[in-house]
């Protein structure tokens, strides 16, 4: 299953949302507004940057960004 990161203000963490709903993906979504303790989970992955959305596939590779547009961490 995708886990996806997300924050309420960040509009490409709704795009992404409204896309993985659009295509019926499953996804677990974490809010990080209401789940903070997840920061640090993507501070690991993106350096040591708060960045939103970040999706992990199940197989242990991730996307930074919407599509994949900060990947480079």
């Amino acid at each position: 299953m995708i886990t996806v990161f997300t924050h309420p203000e960040c509009e490409y963490s709704k795009m992404l949302i409204n896309e993985l709903d659009d295509i019926g993906e499953e996804f677990q979504n974490i809010n990080l507004l209401v789940d903070p303790e997840f920061w640090t989970s993507v501070e690991k992955v993106c350096k040591g940057n708060r960045m939103t959305p970040l999706t992990i596939f199940s197989d242990g590779t991730h996307e930074v960004g919407f599509n994949g547009v900060a990947s480079k961490f």
